[in-house]
């Protein structure tokens, strides 16, 4: 019982891990999603400066 209650430990701890590497992903993505949608959208004062 107690080798079960270590394991069963483990296991949530690495589910918690690769929560928390699932969750850096999806705000990285929406970062840089946010990113090219908002130079796309407001393009930067030097760009606007070039042309």
């Amino acid at each position: 019982m107690v080798f079960i209650h270590e394991w069963s430990a483990c296991y949530s701890f690495w589910e918690y891990l690769w929560y928390l590497h699932e969750t850096q992903i999806f705000f990285l993505v929406t970062t840089i999603g946010f990113t090219i949608n908002s130079t796309k959208l407001y393009p930067l004062p030097i760009n606007q400066q070039t042309d």
